[in-house]
């Protein structure tokens, strides 16, 4: 499996999209490639979204420390 070197010295694996698809169940897998770019964004923006409080409140939580 590849790898990639990180800014700090640290590798992590290089996973494929198919890769990961190998995991899954092909119905799953057909679920996920049949699903519309604009409910891709939707989610992706959700995510992010959610993402960006999870990050938020950690800061918090640090300078309560």
């Amino acid at each position: 499996m590849d790898r990639k070197i990180e800014n700090n010295g640290m590798t992590r694996p290089l996973i494929e999209l198919d890769d990961f698809y190998s995991l899954l169940d092909p119905k799953v897998v057909e679920k996920i490639k049949s699903t519309s770019k604009e409910s891709i964004s939707r989610i992706t923006e959700d995510v992010n979204s959610i993402e960006y409080d999870i990050q938020g409140a950690k800061k918090i939580i640090d300078l309560l420390k």
